[in-house]
């Protein structure tokens, strides 16, 4: 709900609103297309992920909380994004489904209309690199919804391994 709140604000200042930029969450479909690049691999580097090219976990454990590096630390993907594996967990405007792209549209679905959590991409400093692959879901765990989530286990209150990337939408009339 912050990210969206910080998107909204971003995007009503006076600058942002001239040039024609909007910003809101990637939805989890536009988060993996951006994330694989043109590629078909488990990462957009091949089918392996070494240290220099992204922050995860050395032991391949959560245990503890791993230090996160600053933006454009690795090398980017092929199309030039940079930290899409690992460092951060990151929100996607969905929420989350663990079964929804088993009945979902194939052509740019908008995630479910409603849920309690939403849904994370990425992987994370304190994740193993097979919690970073291209497909790899999370989900959010109470500090986005009154909902305990087994699987994230309370990580952000535990890691606060999160973070955020936003989609800027550009109004060709603009400016």
């Amino acid at each position: 709900l912050q990210a969206t709140e910080f998107a909204k604000r971003l995007s009503a200042k006076e600058d942002e609103k001239m040039a024609g930029y909007s910003y809101r969450l990637p939805t989890e479909a536009e988060w993996e297309y951006a994330c694989r690049a043109g590629t078909t691999n488990d990462f957009s580097f091949g089918n392996s992920l070494r240290h220099s090219q992204a922050n995860f976990s050395q032991n391949g454990r959560q245990e503890i909380a791993q230090p996160t590096s600053p933006v454009g630390s690795f090398e980017p993907n092929p199309w030039g994004f940079y930290d899409m594996h690992g460092n951060v967990w990151e929100w996607c405007s969905d929420w989350f489904d663990s079964e929804y792209f088993e009945k979902s549209p194939t052509d740019d679905p908008r995630g479910p209309s409603k849920g309690t959590h939403h849904t994370l991409r990425g992987g994370a400093a304190s994740n193993g690199d097979y919690e970073c692959y291209s497909y790899m879901r999370g989900e959010a765990s109470t500090c986005d919804g009154p909902v305990e989530s087994h699987h994230a286990g309370g990580r952000f209150e535990a890691l606060g391994d999160f973070g955020v990337r936003l989609v800027c939408e550009i109004d060709p009339n603009a400016g």
